[in-house]
């Protein structure tokens, strides 16, 4: 599995100078994206980017697949549904790794709502509570799910950013708080797992968590090496110009900076890109979204990327008719480029016209391909993307680790709640 990046449709020679970008642009930034890179493997070492260090150790995310696997094989721990806790864009990252088809035995409860949950529990003799422990309130909302399961009900905690308001030991036989729920709490029933990065909605996709949902839904770890192979090699080339990553980071950053076109769109061409594309879009507005110092005064960077989907006619409107904030990337995948029936060259009718209108109007579109299809082709891309948007947030400059707008929330939440 290769991943490539053509930047050919963002230079002035076929978008125009108005919105164009000279290839020299890029290459005089090849010494700040080499020292980027270094200071990101150094934060990798201080453990603040986990999914590079999981994707480096093929036994451990073989361990965790393994783990997931058997929550739906006949045994003491099988469950006929799994249900998972967490903050919206933590439970978007930890089910990309889940193939579109295997989702009939999974559920979501992402936000307090007494019917969500319901609906999650329906029909389920044995179900499984799975918790993103990320913010207080998401433990709170556990215990209120595992009152509706019912006391019985096997809890499996990844705690990969623990805010410190859960007080129960449940891997014993104790009385666990969870969120301020007593619950009965023994070995068969929970577990807390040491799980980094499992709720953070940027890192999250590659994390314990995400691999455990993988394992639960029939993926095995030899799918998955290859996407994490390509994608690794890929965002940690240390060779700029071949180092897509780091080249679609400079990209983004020059356009932001000096072009005045903040966010791209992304342009998604099949259903199972569509759900990368909407965690991505997430993703990139959590590690680029700052204030930075300007003249004395501050100023807004970042945002969140819109997704268009191939035909989406609402979303090309937007953008060849709204303003001229936007340019484009066209993520491409084996799977759509291998296609010779006639939906497949359907689809590329349309991608093609979709680019060249873009191009036409002076938009700049860079090409994100992988050469293969599902879930290892979303894991290879989300490496990719998310080391793109550190060095996008890095060059503008912020710091790409810090959530202290996300921070400032969980404490306001925290308050109200005493």
């Amino acid at each position: 599995m290769r991943i490539s990046l053509d930047l050919d449709s963002t230079t002035p020679a076929v978008v125009g100078a108005r919105a164009g970008v000279p290839p020299h642009r890029l290459q005089a930034l090849t010494g700040a994206l080499v020292d980027l890179l270094a200071r990101l493997l150094d934060a990798e070492k201080a453990g603040l980017l986990p999914h590079l260090s999981l994707a480096r150790d093929g036994e451990e995310m073989a361990r965790w697949v393994r783990k997931g696997a058997t929550w739906r094989e006949p045994g003491e721990h099988f469950c006929d549904r799994l249900v998972l806790v967490g903050e919206p864009g933590a439970v978007d990252a930890a089910l990309l790794l889940v193939p579109d088809r295997a989702r009939a035995r999974l559920a979501v409860v992402d936000r307090p709502d007494l019917r969500s949950i319901r609906e999650a529990l329906e029909g389920a003799e044995r179900p499984r509570i799975g918790v993103l422990l990320g913010p207080a309130w998401v433990a709170e909302l556990a215990g209120l799910v595992r009152e509706q399961a019912g006391a019985s009900a096997p809890v499996t905690i990844f705690d990969g950013d623990f805010d410190g308001d859960f007080d129960g030991d449940v891997d014993g036989d104790v009385d666990g708080d969870l969120g301020g729920e007593q619950v009965a709490a023994d070995a068969s029933e929970a577990e807390r797992l040491d799980a980094p990065g499992s709720a953070d909605p940027r890192f999250g996709f590659l994390s314990p968590a995400s691999l455990c949902l993988a394992g639960f839904a029939g993926v095995d770890v030899d799918a998955l090496a290859p996407g994490a192979a390509a994608g690794l090699g890929a965002c940690l080339e240390p060779a700029v110009r071949r180092n897509p990553a780091a080249r679609l980071g400079a990209l983004a950053a020059h356009l932001s900076v000096i072009e005045g076109l903040p966010l791209p769109v992304l342009l998604s061409p099949d259903r199972s890109l569509d759900r990368f594309a909407a965690w991505a879009s997430g993703a990139w507005a959590a590690i680029t979204c700052r204030h930075v110092p300007v003249d004395g005064g501050e100023a807004p960077r970042g945002g969140a990327p819109l997704v268009a989907r191939l035909g989406d006619e609402a979303m090309i409107q937007r953008v060849l008719a709204g303003p001229r904030d936007l340019w484009a990337v066209a993520l491409e995948s084996g799977r759509d480029a291998d296609r010779l029936d006639p939906v497949g060259a359907l689809g590329r009718r349309l991608r093609d016209v979709q680019h060249r209108q873009l191009i036409e109007d002076g938009r700049p579109v860079a090409r994100l391909a992988v050469d293969g299809g599902g879930v290892p082709a979303r894991l290879a891309l989300a490496l990719v993307w998310v080391q793109a948007a550190l060095f996008a947030a890095a060059l503008d400059p912020v710091d790409p680790l810090s959530m202290d707008a996300a921070d400032d929330w969980r404490e306001r939440v925290r308050r109200a709640a005493r």
